[in-house]
């Protein structure tokens, strides 16, 4: 079994075409929850970058995971 992507680095292997591929739909799907708390697939983040890259990975089968 491969293992799972530190969140950190997750921006190294997210590329710029995956991005652009799925930038409509997070744009979409993406929800403000209060409290500087945003939630797309059941992952919650306070930075929208990071909520992005984690979305990316979710929809292109990457593992990752939280330090």
């Amino acid at each position: 079994m491969a293992r799972k992507i530190l969140l950190k680095n997750l921006h190294k292997y997210i590329t710029s075409e995956m991005e652009e591929k799925h930038f409509d739909l997070f744009g979409r799907q993406a929800r403000y929850l209060g409290n500087g708390i945003y939630s797309v697939s059941n992952v919650y983040s306070t930075d929208t970058r990071e909520l992005f890259l984690m979305y990316c990975a979710i929809r292109e089968g990457i593992e990752f995971e939280k330090e």
